[in-house]
């Protein structure tokens, strides 16, 4: 099953929680995934996150995840690449008894996500960015190769920005993911950006 949304938004701090469901409500027809993310990757962090969109009365077009750890409340559990690992050498993801995506970063990974049964994939980083300093990414040829070898939803991550959006969806990618991009950017703006991408991808 394909997730319902094309955009998914990392939050790592309660404003921009609020921000992203307040979004998301004003904008009905916006699907958003917005993954609750702590800086420190510390479970009270993330608990923190989802009960301050629930409190904001997440809409029913906001699909609430949590990274790294299993919150309530929250509709999928994004697991991080060592994560993924340990899930596989446990025995796969029936044990998660939960949908759940997860972070990869070359095509092993992300057919072993694949395998594991994830909902959807980031791909990351694909271009250089502030947040992994020196690193320049594997591009857009990393995510078409990933995106040809995969059946799964492949989210860009790292560096996508409204500029470059496009062209990721060109390359196979089912949707874009990103701190920075969401911050920066006025969501409504890019969903517009997003949709004009799609049809421009859509075959005739």
């Amino acid at each position: 099953m394909e997730p319902i949304f094309r955009m998914l938004a990392i939050a790592q701090t309660p404003a921009d929680m609020e921000r992203y469901v307040d979004a998301a409500r004003a904008t009905p027809q916006l699907r958003l995934g917005l993954m609750a993310r702590d800086p420190a990757h510390r479970r009270d962090g993330v608990e923190d996150l989802i009960r301050t969109a629930l409190a904001r009365h997440a809409p029913h077009n906001l699909t609430l995840i949590s990274n790294a750890y299993p919150v309530p409340g929250s509709q999928l559990l994004h697991l991080t690449a060592l994560g993924l690992k340990e899930l596989s050498s446990a025995g796969g993801g029936g044990c998660l008894r939960r949908a759940f995506g997860a972070s990869t970063h070359s095509v092993q990974e992300a057919l072993l996500a694949e395998r594991m049964g994830a909902e959807y994939i980031t791909l990351s980083p694909l271009f250089p960015t502030a947040s992994k300093p020196g690193i320049t990414g594997g591009g857009l040829e990393l995510l078409a190769e990933v995106c040809a070898a995969v059946a799964v939803p492949v989210f860009a991550l790292g560096g996508v920005t409204l500029a470059n959006a496009a062209s990721c969806i060109a390359a196979g990618a089912y949707g874009v993911a990103g701190i920075a991009l969401f911050a920066q950017n006025n969501i409504e703006e890019l969903h517009e950006a997003m949709q004009v991408a799609e049809q421009h991808s859509s075959p005739n």
